[in-house]
């Protein structure tokens, strides 16, 4: 049986859809409207025309009832769109969430603000959840220029403060490849709040994911060297930028390197490399990151440090041990093609967390598997992306991927190690 508050909700949205039926019908109104360049009035009730400051003021100056208000500034279809919403409670999602904000703020609608807010905050979440979808560079695009006509006509209050948190949470709702229609002064705005974007130059992906290991199979192949290059300065401090992956052939002792080459060269960045001793490889990881990659050492198996791969001690600290698979999700090596860095693409950024598996199923958490874990064998490449800000690439959506013994290739109480070649199906990553 309904409660007492749900029979008055229930009758209170009875009476506001009756009222709104009054409205499209033009009856039982006390007010007349007429508009710019538009001979036909607009006709509606009073007590809703109150809810918006500026129709108030006109109201409280006019005699009446009935009421007769002029808005020479303001066209009957932008007009037609508030009282929509006043009457029904709910924004059309076919029309631009900035028209909204636009007659909130010149009318004076906190009603509409609110709303305004919610939509924005649903906008961001939509978003968030779908990076990969087809519309995702529109989506992209319209929340730039809702956020840039905040910043811009909004020098105070909650919706500017609430978009100024959004933006500082999901910076790469303004990734781009191309200046987004509006003018470049909010953007600067917009850095000047949050030091995340400078005002000349916008953070953009520049290259689809890269995975330094495609073309060099864990089998025939093991991680010989790395050379870092570090950021000479940014905001500062001296992150890392990303690496070369120097790769030695673990039989013949051949090196082959994959090469990351930043644009602009490395004037902008020191070089350093850092070796791998003969017959060892690299387990652990040790990891200072925020925004950026701030700093990382990387430990052998025979106990080396190598590092540290970067001279900023900000950023959270993060450990990658073997002795903890668990942290570590199956994915499909790629198929052997060179990796081309630096292309543009409209690659989006996958949002930071945990790496969620990219196969259906993984042996290490199959119920049937008698090994509970896989055997991790080393850290054996990268895959990442490239982004641009205030004039220098850096490493970004980073995942360390490791080799790994396949033990479904294995027979039964096998006495001798596995072949080389089990260890080229696998990989893990985290």
């Amino acid at each position: 049986m309904p409660t007492g508050r749900q029979v008055s909700l229930y009758h209170i949205r009875q009476l506001h859809a009756k009222l709104y039926e009054f409205y499209k019908a033009e009856q039982m109104t006390d007010v007349t409207i007429t508009c710019a360049a538009d001979s036909t009035p607009v006709r509606t009730h009073a007590f809703v025309c109150a809810t918006s400051g500026y129709l108030a003021d006109l109201l409280a100056g006019a005699s009446g009832p009935p009421y007769v208000l002029a808005l020479p500034s303001m066209g009957a279809d932008r007009l037609r769109v508030l009282l929509d919403f006043l009457y029904s409670a709910s924004l059309d999602p076919t029309i631009s969430l900035t028209t909204y904000l636009q007659l909130a703020s010149e009318l004076k609608v906190p009603l509409l603000l609110e709303a305004s807010q919610h939509a924005l905050n649903q906008k961001i979440q939509t978003f968030g959840f779908n990076l990969e979808s087809v519309d995702a560079g529109a989506a992209a695009d319209d929340l730039r220029t809702i956020y840039a006509y905040i910043l811009t006509n909004f020098s105070e209050g909650k919706l500017r403060e609430q978009t100024i948190n959004l933006f500082a949470a999901h910076p790469f709702a303004f990734t781009c490849r191309f200046f987004p229609p509006v003018s470049l002064p909010a953007f600067a705005l917009a850095a000047e709040c949050l030091r995340l974007i400078p005002p000349d130059v916008f953070t953009r992906v520049l290259s689809s994911e890269i995975a330094t290991h495609q073309d060099f199979p864990s089998h025939t192949w093991k991680i010989g060297s790395l050379r870092a290059y570090v950021a000479r300065h940014w905001e500062g401090r001296r992150p890392l930028a990303g690496f070369d992956v120097v790769y030695e052939n673990i039989w013949t002792g051949e090196t082959r390197e994959c090469l990351w080459n930043p644009n602009g060269g490395s004037s902008s960045y020191t070089v350093e490399e850092f070796r791998v001793p003969p017959g060892d490889v690299i387990e652990g990881v040790h990891i200072r990151s925020g925004w950026v990659i701030d700093q990382i050492t990387f430990v052998t198996r025979a106990g080396l440090y190598l590092g540290p791969c970067g001279l900023s001690a900000g950023g959270n600290v993060v450990e990658l041990s073997m002795k903890d698979p668990r942290a570590f999700a199956l994915y499909t090596a790629p198929s052997p093609r060179r990796s081309r860095a630096m292309i543009e693409s409209e690659s989006d950024y996958e949002e930071e967390g945990d790496v969620e598996s990219e196969n259906s199923e993984s042996p290490a958490l199959s119920p049937h598997s008698p090994h509970p874990t896989p055997a991790l064998v080393a850290l054996h490449g990268f895959k990442y992306v490239n982004i641009a800000n205030q004039g220098l690439v850096f490493w970004n959506n980073v995942r360390f991927c490791y080799s790994a013994i396949t033990f479904d290739a294995l027979k039964p109480k096998m006495s001798i190690p596995p072949a080389p070649n089990v260890l080229a199906k696998l990989h893990f990553s985290l």
